[in-house]
């Protein structure tokens, strides 16, 4: 068998970081406490990470299901119709908010920190606006392949999208993995049903 290679001190500070946030939140979650975590000093993680929102900021690129809209908006002929795709994206996107509430969350419980971060976060061109803004790209482009209609509400269908994920993420969060949620399906297929006909049917001026 081929031998498999050891990961490296980046994987193993980014395993740490991601369990770390996810446990303790983002808050609370020090870079000490990540660096013993993955077996390392302290100042491997400066040595390897700008600083700790270089790292958070990794952890959700390279530790968090990816989301295909964030990197790509094409589809190739032969893709599923629109609202397969639709619901392959709102599958994503919880996921995605589902990996990452526990990680955020806390920043909110101190003001001076939030801002810290949103300061940090922001100069390096990432955000939470940024998916949103990436379901509206992704629904613009399917408006020039001609699956939705011209003057379609592109920006109300994003936030709907957007915003029915988050809150599906935080009341799974809220209420744990005991209580009943609706089949995943089953949400993503009522969210599309819900946006489609916005749309896929002309607007009309009465």
């Amino acid at each position: 068998m081929p031998d498999i290679a050891a990961p490296s001190a980046r994987d193993r500070i980014l395993d740490a970081a991601a369990s770390t946030m996810r446990d303790r939140g983002l808050a609370r979650a020090t870079t000490k406490e990540i660096a013993a975590v993955a077996g390392y000093s302290e100042a491997m993680i400066y040595k390897l990470f700008d600083d700790k929102v270089d790292l958070f900021l990794s952890v959700l690129r390279e530790r968090v299901p990816t989301v295909d809209i964030l990197t790509r908006t094409d589809h190739a002929p032969g893709d599923a119709n629109l609202e397969s795709r639709l619901v392959a994206t709102i599958e994503q996107i919880t996921v995605f908010y589902r990996q990452t509430f526990a990680i955020g969350a806390s920043l909110f419980s101190d003001a001076e920190l939030l801002a810290r971060h949103r300061d940090a976060v922001m100069a390096q061109g990432a955000g939470p606006a940024l998916l949103p803004a990436a379901v509206a790209r992704f629904l613009q482009n399917e408006q020039r392949n001609g699956t939705i209609v011209a003057g379609a509400p592109i920006n109300g269908a994003a936030s709907s999208i957007a915003g029915a994920c988050y809150l599906r993420a935080f009341l799974e969060q809220f209420y744990g993995p005991e209580h009943f949620q609706e089949p995943m399906a089953d949400f993503a297929a009522s969210i599309v049903s819900t946006v489609l006909p916005a749309l896929i049917t002309a607007q009309h001026e009465w």
